[in-house]
């Protein structure tokens, strides 16, 4: 077959974009995921109900560190993925006043991969009455959680459970529990405070507790290149050759 010159241009452009159509790869997308749950202990008042102001027979302990590896957490990654947990200062530590500690799970994914990961993060706060007075104690638990999915197939949550130990508190009847959950490309928040008013007596001791549970599962697919850019292309490039063709039949006549 004999294709004019004037329209080999034309042929050509559609030839590259068929054959590139049928070679090119689909674009690739990667997912990721980021959960965080910060948990602040403010100790509102202490009362020595035996020896009024002193308050040295009372030790206060917060303590902030992930659970114990044959328990929690795990991670199962396949292909090229992440998970990386972040802590803020943990370990035990006296407390005056407040206590703030802050958990993140970041995880990544890309495509063809698959991660799935779950964490589990411990904060207390311990009173301890080493002396013979009794003590009344206003303690409150503010709490915030984050959790942010973006790309194909990415879920995370991130949960809350806050309990004491000896479930003496008779203005919490049940232990506490919070949740904020995303999925592909969303955001959740969830905050809240619970107070916990409770009387320590001479020698005796009570903690209060909050368990952090973050979990991810990321599993990208490949996202084909939608049919529309190819018509458009396609379209795009006839619009050329027959510019070219028609500058052809239409020659400028110069004197």
């Amino acid at each position: 077959m004999n294709i004019p010159k004037k329209n080999l241009s034309a042929w050509a452009a559609l030839v590259f974009i068929v054959l590139a159509h049928l070679l090119a790869p689909a674009v690739h997308a990667s997912t990721a995921i980021t959960s965080v749950v910060t948990v602040n202990y403010t100790i509102n008042s202490i009362t020595n109900l035996t020896n009024p102001g002193d308050l040295s027979g009372l030790e206060i302990v917060g303590n902030f560190d992930l659970a114990a590896l044959e328990n929690n957490p795990y991670q199962l990654i396949t292909g090229t993925g992440s998970v990386t947990p972040i802590m803020s200062i943990p370990g035990s530590s006296p407390v005056v006043g407040s206590y703030l500690r802050t958990f993140q799970l970041d995880a990544s994914a890309a495509v063809g991969s698959t991660v799935s990961a779950n964490y589990l993060a411990w904060f207390s706060l311990a009173f301890n009455n080493v002396s013979s007075d009794e003590y009344d104690v206003s303690l409150s638990l503010n709490y915030d959680l984050s959790t942010n999915a973006s790309g194909e197939n990415a879920f995370t949550d991130a949960t809350l459970s806050f309990f004491n130990e000896s479930g003496s508190f008779s203005n919490l009847d049940a232990p506490g529990y919070a949740q904020a959950v995303a999925g592909a490309i969303d955001e959740a928040l969830a905050s809240d405070s619970q107070l916990f008013n409770f009387r320590l007596a001479a020698g005796a001791s009570e903690t209060v507790y909050a368990d952090a549970t973050i979990s991810a599962t990321l599993a990208p697919v490949t996202v084909p290149v939608p049919p529309s850019f190819w018509s458009f292309t396609v379209g795009l490039f006839s619009l050329v050759g027959l510019r070219k063709s028609t500058k052809v039949k239409n020659p400028t006549i110069s004197a």
